[in-house]
């Protein structure tokens, strides 16, 4: 009687125990998954506040050159070079602000991560470091680029 008495509440503290074990998991995926849908609605509102800068900064540069036009006395017609480049570039521009204002309902992603084919991370930085040294050196130093 004893020894039986002995197994069951081994049981039942071992049924507790897992009840506990799977609850703590079952918080630690909610937390988890709180922290990826945070992610990805900052990756999301990021890419539109960009999208939404970028088309300002588009139609700032687009009036810059209309008054640059202007001051020299060229023509502005739809059927100029400058005039077709001013359409081309106010139309990019709404684009890109219609784009990241009007589809809320589509959420953008961030792209997953490409394999490192062997390279592990530090190496991959490395590189990419060197890249940037060789870049800057031809732009900046030799005036290439």
């Amino acid at each position: 009687m004893a020894i039986a008495e002995h197994e069951h509440q081994e049981a039942v503290v071992r049924d507790q125990l897992r009840r506990e074990e799977e609850a703590a998991q079952l918080r630690k995926k909610a937390e988890a998954d709180r922290r990826a849908e945070l992610a990805s609605r900052m990756y999301d509102l990021e890419c539109r506040l960009y999208e939404v800068q970028e088309a300002r900064a588009i139609r700032s540069f687009a009036r810059a050159v209309r008054a640059d036009a202007e001051a020299r006395d060229l023509p502005l017609e739809p059927d100029t070079e400058v005039g077709a480049w001013l359409a081309w570039a106010n139309g990019l521009a709404d684009d890109l602000e219609q784009r990241a204002i009007q589809t809320l309902a589509i959420r953008r992603q961030k792209p997953a991560a490409s394999p490192s084919y062997g390279q592990n991370q530090l190496q991959q930085t490395e590189a990419g470091l060197r890249h940037e040294v060789d870049l800057w050196r031809q732009r900046f130093i030799f005036g290439r680029g």
